[in-house]
Order: structure tokens, then sequence, then C-alpha cells
């Protein structure tokens, strides 16, 4: 009877001890830490721009949670769509620490751990903020690319619930803009690099601040190294290396934006040279170029994302075109290809000071584009 009881006593301790450890998890102990996470680029486009993540380390409590700001279902409806309309909800989950790096040493991108120097008071405040924003009511939010991502929402958890200095300007080596940022990370990837500079406007032709640099991972990485407490010390305590980088960079292949474009305007100069296809080749080649401007029309006038307009891609790529084509033997319309003409010539002329920045895969279009309308403008035709 004796031994019963003392059993019974010592699982009622156990019990006790574990719901008092379950209890105290919304308080973290002395032992917490708060880490950032730096996870390196991989080959795709929707993983080339790297990965962050905070991660809170309290063994005392038995915390260790990732909280991710960059999930997203693949399964949304219309997911594309929702995409470029700037429509697509990301939401903020949570994982233990083993699964966000097992996840990365799978795909062979590395991952960095960045202790960070907060008190106990910041930590908790931080592990509060984020365990009411993983509720199903808080957990989602309209994402946008370059100033509400999984790696700006994080810069915005620490600059609110901690006392942080950032440096004015850490990344000393360059000044660049935000299309400049966004290209050195696609470089390998051309088709990407060319799609992606059609779809952004001018408004990321400026000069990026510091604080927009942090959109991209590598950068907040760097942002946080360089930046210090109210009291003076450095923000981060030490860097660790907690996975690898073994992923072999990605090389571009053979078939570019560039080699293609400049074998289209090889055909088309050929095509032109011969007066039997002459005039067929020139409607063709802008009906498309028009057809493409159609295309690309609902990226710009429904979308919510800032960093699209004002778009200029419609200077070689005019939707009109596609209608102007079937009425260049009129007077208005040879009046109409001399405006393309003429228009050709001056982003050639002045391509180096456009407001815009252009991929240099669209100069053997504008040049196509110039030889079509010369002809369609200045060579004589008859009604069909």
């Amino acid at each position: 009877m004796k031994d019963l009881v003392r059993i019974l006593l010592f699982l009622f301790v156990i019990s006790f001890s574990v719901y008092q450890t379950s209890f105290a998890t919304n308080v973290l102990s002395e032992k917490a830490e708060v880490y950032l996470l730096t996870a390196s680029p991989g080959n795709e486009l929707y993983s080339v721009f790297g990965h962050s993540a905070i991660f809170i380390d309290d063994p005392y409590n038995q915390i260790d949670r990732v909280y991710n700001y960059g999930t997203f279902d693949f399964n949304t409806p219309n997911f594309y769509i929702k995409f470029i309309r700037g429509k697509l909800h990301y939401m903020l989950s949570v994982a233990p620490i083993r699964y966000f790096e097992y996840e990365y040493r799978m795909s062979g991108r590395g991952v960095v751990k960045q202790k960070l120097n907060l008190t106990i008071e910041e930590k908790q405040k931080i592990f509060e903020f984020l365990e009411e924003n993983k509720k199903p009511e808080n957990k989602y939010y309209l994402y946008d690319f370059f100033f509400d991502n999984c790696a700006t929402r994080i810069r915005d958890v620490f600059d609110n619930q901690a006392e942080i200095h950032w440096h004015e300007y850490p990344y000393e080596f360059e000044q660049t803009t935000l299309r400049e940022l966004v290209r050195k990370y696609v470089d390998n990837l051309k088709w990407e690099k060319f799609g992606v500079d059609v779809a952004l406007g001018m408004p990321v032709d400026r000069r990026a601040t510091a604080w927009e640099y942090m959109f991209l991972p590598d950068y907040m990485a760097v942002a946080f190294a360089h930046a210090k407490k109210g009291n003076g010390e450095n923000l981060v305590l030490e860097e660790i290396e907690i996975a690898p980088k073994t992923l072999k960079e990605k090389k571009p292949g053979f078939f570019t934006p560039l080699v293609a474009f400049w074998s289209l305007f090889v055909l088309v100069f050929f095509g032109l040279a011969y007066s039997s296809t002459r005039k067929a080749v020139a409607k063709i080649w802008l009906f498309i170029l028009g057809f493409a401007g159609i295309a690309l029309l609902p990226l710009f006038l429904f979308t919510d994302h800032i960093t699209f307009n004002p778009n200029f891609s419609f200077l070689w790529a005019l939707p009109t075109n596609a209608l102007f084509v079937f009425f260049s033997y009129k007077n208005w319309g040879k009046k109409y290809f001399k405006a393309v003409f003429i228009l050709g010539v001056v982003m050639l002329i002045f391509w180096n000071w456009l407001p815009q920045v252009y991929n240099a895969a669209v100069i053997p279009i504008i040049l196509s584009s110039v030889l079509c309308s010369a002809t369609l403008a200045f060579v004589k035709q008859q009604k069909p």
C-alpha cells in the first residue's frame, strides 16, 4: 500500500511539473534566446532571393519555435492572378527549428543564425507579439515583394518591439536602385530577369534607402550586424552557421532573351530585304508587339503593386500596333507608323537617359520595330 502511495505521489509530482511547464510557456525564462535566421538563395525564382525567419529558443520552458512569414498556399484559387494583382495572402507559420534546418539542408541552401542582444523584457515582448500574430485571425497579410514580405515583417517586429539604432548606411560597398538589387539575384535566370524587368515600372529605378534594402534577407542580415542597442552595444552577439551551403549555382543556358531577340531581329531584317515578304513581315512583327502590349495591360491596370506603375514598357510594346497594322495603307495609318518609327529612334538614341531602365534584350526588339514601322510608313502600299 505504501508503495502504491509513493507511486501515485511520484506521478502527481511529475504531472504537476509538466502542467507548470506547459502553463509557463507564455513567459520566457532567463535562458531564452532570440535569433534571426537567414537562408541563402536557391536556384528557382521563388527561392532565389533567400529567406528570413525568427527563432526563439527557451530550453527551460521547452520552447523551440521558428516564426516564418514566408508561407503561402499554392492551392489558393487563382494563385498567380492574385500574386500579380497584389492580392495574394501570405501567412505566419510556426515550426520547430529541426524542420526548418532539415528543409534547407535537403535543398543545399545554407542557414545562418544571428544571436541577438536583447533584454529579457524585449524578448518577452517579441515572443508575445509573435504568439498573438500567429493566431488564425491575425496570421494572414497581403504580400508585397518590396515593402511587405518575409524579411520586412521581421525587420518591423524588432524595430517596434525592441530599442534598436539602425546604421545610417551599412552597405558601404554599393548604393543602387531597387531594380538593380533584384537583378543581382536573378542574373543567372535570364528569362526570369527579362520578365521581372518588363513587369517592374519606373518606381524601382530610384535609389533605394538603407531601410528599403532590408526587403532582401541577405541585406537585412548585414543591417542587423551593423545595428546597435540603446546602450551602444552591438545588436548581434554572434553569428553561427547551422547548415552549410552545398547548392551549386545555376548557370544560364545559351538560349537567353538576348540571343532569342537578336536572332529574331536578323530574321526580320532579311524578311524586310525582299519586296515579296517585306509588308507581311512588318505587319506580323508589329502585330505581335501590339498583342504583347495588350497582354501586359492587365498587369498594369489591375494591380495593387505600387512598383508596377507607371510602366513605360508600352513604349516598345504599343498595344495600338495590333490595330493599326490593318490600316497601314491609309494616310492616317502611315502617320501613326511614322510616329512609331520616331519613337523607336528616340528611345535608342536616349537609351541611357530614359526615365525607366529596360532589359538589354529590348534593344533588338526596338530595332526590329523601327525597321518595320519605317517600312509601313515610307514604302508605298496598295489597299488589300
